[in-house]
């Protein structure tokens, strides 16, 4: 079996996948993908981010040289990933919604 790699195009949007849940907080991770849903490690667009049943505590992307602080409703991506620190309402299951924003 032959391995391949194929590169990614340009970033068409974002996916959010949950990385913790505690009994109070929960992690949610939104990576850049293009239009065939491969990862972009190198997407740096800015994301806008709302939740329900739930508030953002914090929006992180490990950029040492991002000054913006823990923005709570927008991010630039960094390396193609950012983190939202959710804390979640009790008894309901927060829903996080990310979407790439367009700059003009």
């Amino acid at each position: 079996m032959e391995a391949t790699r194929k590169t990614s195009g340009p970033t068409d949007s974002v996916t959010v996948k949950e990385r913790f849940c505690g009994a109070d907080y929960s992690l949610f991770e939104i990576q850049g993908i293009d239009s065939e849903g491969i990862e972009v490690p190198t997407a740096d667009e800015l994301v806008a981010v709302l939740v329900k049943n739930g508030t953002i505590l914090g929006l992180a992307n490990g950029d040492p040289a991002d000054l913006d602080g823990y923005n709570c409703q927008e991010k630039k991506l960094f390396s193609g990933k950012l983190m939202a620190i959710i804390k979640k309402e009790p008894g309901k299951v927060p829903l996080i919604q990310a979407a790439l924003k367009k700059v003009e």
